[in-house]
């Protein structure tokens, strides 16, 4: 019986840790752009490459790639910003061409669009070719 007990337990402990690593983030906790204006006054303070990463909360594709997003939003060996849009949200017209499919990250240099993708596979690929510091815009 004690041993049933201390199973359940640990059990419970691990299924509660899990949860919480699970939803230690949010959207909301990360920077955002909500009106097209703030993009120049951004491009004028970044220095070198930056992120917009595009999603729209009740997108299957978003919530499948929500975490790897918010992995490399919070700390990339590139240090590169990530600047987060909500499709549904975002107010003014947009300086760039930012396709019609989310999710999507754009690669921004010198207030200029130098790289987009649109999928899951496109958006993992451009995070891991970051963090193995092989990315080239």
């Amino acid at each position: 019986m004690r041993m049933k007990k201390l199973f359940v337990l640990v059990l419970a402990t691990v299924m509660a840790l899990t949860l919480a690593a699970c939803a230690s983030h949010d959207y909301d906790d990360f920077e955002h752009i909500r009106n097209w204006s703030e993009f120049d006054d951004i491009s004028e303070q970044e220095t070198g490459l930056f992120f917009l990463y595009i999603y729209l909360e009740g997108c299957p594709a978003c919530r499948e790639v929500k975490d790897d997003v918010f992995r490399f939003a919070s700390g990339n060996k590139g240090n590169y910003s990530v600047y987060f849009i909500d499709g549904a949200e975002i107010s003014g017209e947009a300086p760039i061409d930012t396709g019609r499919y989310v999710p999507a990250l754009i690669a921004i240099q010198d207030g200029e669009r130098v790289d987009h993708v649109d999928s899951v596979m496109g958006v993992r690929n451009v995070i891991d070719s970051v963090e193995d510091e092989t990315y080239a815009p």
